[in-house]
């Protein structure tokens, strides 16, 4: 099974993928794909953080708000990467799932589900 996506969705990731690149510019963000990676890295951790908040008593409470807003940076710079390294994400991505269509995946049969506490 494969992700079904249609040319105007594919269009409209292109679209977002050229906004992003053209206000990475416009807002002097790096344009070297290493140090790009690195922010990808460390916005990926933010997410960790956030996600920590949900069994870690030393945290405050967990905010949907506060982590949607790290994972829109994570996009942001995933999109900003991928044009950097001019990569069509929107083609990169429809060719992955079409590739893995034929993979047999263990956890159609047993889901993984949330970790127990």
């Amino acid at each position: 099974m494969d992700l079904p996506l249609e040319e105007n969705e594919l269009e409209s990731i292109r679209a977002l993928q050229k906004k992003v690149a053209e206000l990475r510019k416009k807002r002097g963000f790096t344009q070297d794909p290493e140090r790009a990676l690195i922010l990808l890295v460390e916005e990926v951790g933010e997410v960790a953080q956030q996600l920590k908040r949900l069994w870690s008593p030393n945290y405050d409470t967990f905010s949907n708000n506060a982590i949607a807003e790290e994972l829109a940076d994570v996009l942001f710079v995933l999109l900003g990467l991928s044009d950097l390294l001019k990569i069509d994400i929107a083609e990169a991505l429809k060719k992955k799932t079409s590739s893995d269509s034929n993979r047999i995946w263990k956890s159609i049969e047993k889901p993984i589900g949330k970790k127990m506490e």
